[in-house]
């Protein structure tokens, strides 16, 4: 079943909750457990779209690309953190003064640094970093995720079926309830009302206190008392 023929059963379930719940809570309990199960497996394919790495058939130009950017930004100086600040002019043009200064050659080690770093081998020789880079990633056992190219519109895509699942769950769940059905929303859902709740609350609340100062503003102009605050018309606060 494709994922549009889902949704539109989907629809339909929500549009039959009243008659299913009406001739049994069971079936009430299993369509929204099935609805779940639905949401549990689209947020699987919607993380999997987002965070798994690109398919086997796209490392080596991926490879290629890094190793290319990696030797540019190696030579240029900038791609090697802690040795930008001395090497200035690039890492290719440093060495090059290194080893023949007035002086005589020399290779200072903060020219070199602890270890043998992959800008420089990528510089030195792109196809030897690319053969390396290549057998590291293929030897790794992954999940690929979709192509590199296709990857956006898909995940766009599964993000809007992830809220149209959460929304008709939801839906669902208040129709259930509302007809007799005891069932617990999912722990997000809970924690969004309560926040929503929570807003509400502190936001009538501060208009009642604005209310009330300026009802007390309003006697206090015709009584000549002082200005109140909401502190003095609540010392409890």
């Amino acid at each position: 079943m494709s994922v549009i023929e889902k949704l539109k059963t989907t629809a339909a379930r929500l549009r039959g909750a009243r008659e299913a719940i009406a001739s049994s809570a069971a079936t009430v309990r299993q369509e929204i457990a099935k609805l779940r199960e639905e949401l549990a497996a689209k947020r699987a394919a919607l993380k999997l779209a987002r965070t798994a790495p690109i398919p086997r058939d796209e490392i080596p130009a991926a490879v290629a690309k890094v190793v290319r950017d990696a030797g540019d930004l190696w030579l240029r100086g900038t791609g090697e953190p802690g040795s930008g600040a001395v090497l200035k002019d690039g890492h290719g043009r440093a060495y090059l003064h290194a080893i023949a200064p007035p002086t005589g050659p020399s290779l200072p080690e903060e020219l070199w640094g602890p270890s043998l770093r992959f800008g420089m081998i990528a510089a030195a020789d792109p196809e030897m970093a690319a053969r390396w880079l290549t057998r590291i990633c293929t030897a790794v056992d992954y999940v690929p995720g979709p192509a590199a190219g296709e990857r956006a519109a898909l995940v766009a895509q599964l993000e809007r079926e992830v809220a149209d699942l959460e929304r008709t769950e939801e839906e669902f769940v208040d129709t259930a309830v509302a007809e007799g059905v005891e069932f617990a929303h999912r722990p997000e859902v809970v924690k969004r009302r309560q926040d929503e709740a929570d807003a509400q609350a502190r936001a009538d609340q501060k208009a009642k206190d604005a209310a009330a100062v300026e009802a007390w503003n309003e006697a206090a102009r015709h009584q000549g008392q002082p200005r109140p605050t909401v502190a003095r018309m609540n010392p409890d606060k």
